[in-house]
């Protein structure tokens, strides 16, 4: 096929928006299958890297924009919310409030792409009718949704929350379908509503579509998901709850245009029933700078050239040193998690983590299998050592864990298993992999139990952080604190080195806390806030534990590379220096909540 040129998408823009309402039937599935489908051949047949480095040049050279504030600021890009309410579920049901009439089904952000706004959507099944008082409550739950018998009961199986997610309008400049378009025409015998014009109703669109067989990329029956359903901001998705309908969830990815965030949709065990920021977490006290810290952030492991060859191993981009040190390991061109190339990734990272970690006393690392059809988790624990420890004063429970991680899995263009994820998240994982590496040259040991962990399945719905967080949750155990890295190394031309926080669905006493530490530690790093949602955080998060995260960027996402086959290293606006200097505030994270001593 020949790509269209510039000036072809400037002059049939403004025919084609209008034309996505009128006649979406015909204009709009053709142009997608033009631009994402046709344009994937194009790529794999004449050479990735050279192409994809074309396309995203004049989108790295953008001008830059204003960074995203802080909900509560005069901005007109944040928006406030209300405080949280935690809710005693005891007292609740005497006195006929929430808890007694509602249960949670999750928190969950969308993104307006008109007004640059995240909101977030609130889920919940009601419980009893027949209260009294129940009546009375529906009014204070604005901004949720109800969920009836029908969508809740057992029949619809899995079911998965998709929203579009907050990424730069330059992402989409040759996209003229919006989000929810692009979602019904990447789905497989979906049913589109006949005009689809539903922007100004409240009801949405509900699909009486069926699960069907379709043949996959190599020739197999596979299962679609079925359209519960579908709403301007967001769509509810479901495939039964069979061995063919868990194979499919671990491809839902597949089905999503790239700008989609994927949740599963269940009941949460959580106290918060009303959407807001919520500030109740450990005060982690002031920052007290600590010489040592210092100097242990100099260490040679976080050299950029050490980052550098740890990133393009991770990506696939370069391996020949791996396979030259060991007939043992197995590459991959792309660690999709349900996929032979994560389970060797896993393999590699396990090792490479345990040879790192060697002189910290009994640290271990091992494979964390939750899901046969996703592949493992990688868990390296330190346990704590007793003794005189670099710490900063802390909330007392010395039994509470420290966990840092990563997610190891990538997703390519619509699920395509060519996925080298340098960005999204070789540049966490790569992280990750350098902090254990300087732990192990120092032979730190720590106060506080540490973990490091590498979750899989993030693409699909953060599902291996949240089988985790929940094994945690029943076994009652304490977290001091959980620090996610995720897509830390892309940087549009003409910005400075940025380093973003969640601006809802995070602790923000945490999120706090690791600004003012990399205020103290690498005060070269600009740190604000980004809309961009969510990383594996979120699943410890909405279970009450303290959580935040570390992004690349004070605004939306704008790596023209997101959710691409094209994610490598190897092009324009891939920076190690910020790489550096975020795995810096990480690690002077960890040795400052964890009680660090040589």
């Amino acid at each position: 096929m020949t790509l269209p040129s510039d000036s072809t998408y400037a002059a049939g823009s403004s025919v084609l928006q209008q034309g996505c309402l009128t006649w979406y039937s015909y204009v709009c599935p053709v142009l997608e299958q033009e631009l994402r489908i046709g344009v994937m051949q194009h790529i794999l047949s004449y050479g990735a890297s050279a192409l994809l480095m074309a396309l995203g040049a004049k989108v790295a050279t953008a001008k830059p924009i204003q960074p995203y504030a802080q909900p509560g600021n005069a901005d007109p890009v944040g928006v406030q919310l209300a405080p949280w309410r935690k809710v005693d579920s005891n007292a609740a049901a005497a006195q006929g409030a929430d808890a007694a009439c509602f249960e949670s089904w999750g928190t969950y952000p969308t993104w307006d792409a008109a007004r640059r706004e995240l909101v977030s959507w609130v889920a919940y099944k009601p419980l009893s009718q027949a209260h009294g008082a129940c009546a009375l409550h529906t009014k204070t739950l604005d901004g949720g949704r109800p969920l009836s018998e029908d969508i809740t009961s057992e029949k619809q199986g899995l079911l998965f929350f998709v929203s579009q997610t907050a990424t730069e309008a330059s992402l989409n400049a040759q996209d003229p379908c919006d989000w929810a378009h692009r979602l019904a025409n990447s789905i497989p015998f979906f049913e589109k509503p006949g005009d689809f014009s539903y922007a100004n109703t409240a009801a949405g669109s509900s699909s009486n579509q069926v699960v069907l067989q379709g043949r996959g990329g190599d020739g197999r029956l596979e299962l679609t998901p079925k359209v519960v359903s579908l709403w301007k901001e967001y769509a509810i998705l479901s495939l039964p709850n069979t061995p063919s309908g868990q194979i499919a969830a671990a491809n839902i990815d597949k089905y999503l245009p790239f700008d989609t965030y994927v949740s599963t949709l269940k009941p949460q065990q959580s106290s918060r029933i009303f959407p807001a920021e919520q500030d109740d977490g450990p005060d982690y006290g002031q920052v007290k700078y600590n010489p040592l810290i210092s100097l242990i952030l100099q260490d040679e492991e976080l050299n950029k050239e050490r980052i550098r060859k740890t990133v393009e191993v991770v990506s696939g981009e370069d391996q020949r040193t791996e396979f030259a040190a060991s007939s043992r390991f197995r590459g991959w061109d792309g660690r999709h998690s349900a996929t032979i190339g994560a389970r060797n990734a896993a393999r590699w990272i396990k090792d490479e983590m345990q040879n790192s970690l060697l002189s910290v006393p009994d640290a271990k690392c091992h494979l964390w299998e939750y899901n046969t059809y996703y592949a493992p988790n990688v868990m390296c624990n330190i346990p704590a050592s007793r003794g005189h420890a670099n710490a900063d004063d802390d909330d007392g429970d010395e039994n509470a864990r420290v966990i840092i991680s990563a997610h190891y899995d990538s997703r390519g263009t619509f699920g395509n298993v060519t996925a080298p994820g340098a960005d999204d998240d070789g540049s966490g994982t790569s992280a990750l992999l350098s902090i254990g590496r300087v732990l192990g040259s120092k032979s730190v040991r720590f106060s506080r139990p540490v973990q490091l962990i590498f979750f899989s399945g993030e693409e699909q719905g953060l599902v291996g952080s949240d089988a985790y967080a929940q094994h945690l949750k029943d076994a009652n155990v304490h977290v001091h604190l959980q620090l996610q890295i995720d897509m830390i190394a892309y940087r549009v031309e003409g910005e400075p080195m940025q380093m973003a926080f969640p601006d809802r669905y995070d602790t923000k006493t945490a999120t706090k806390h690791v600004m003012d530490i990399a205020q103290v530690y690498v005060p070269e790093i600009v740190v604000g806030y980004t809309p961009a949602c969510c990383s594996d955080h979120q699943s410890f998060w909405s279970r009450d534990y303290p959580s935040t995260w570390v992004f690349e960027r004070n605004n939306a996402i704008a790596d023209p590379m997101y959710h691409n086959s094209g994610d490598y290293s190897r092009r324009k606006g891939y920076d190690y220096a910020q790489l550096q200097a975020t795995t810096r505030v990480v690690l002077a994270t960890l040795l400052t909540r964890a009680g660090f001593y040589l």
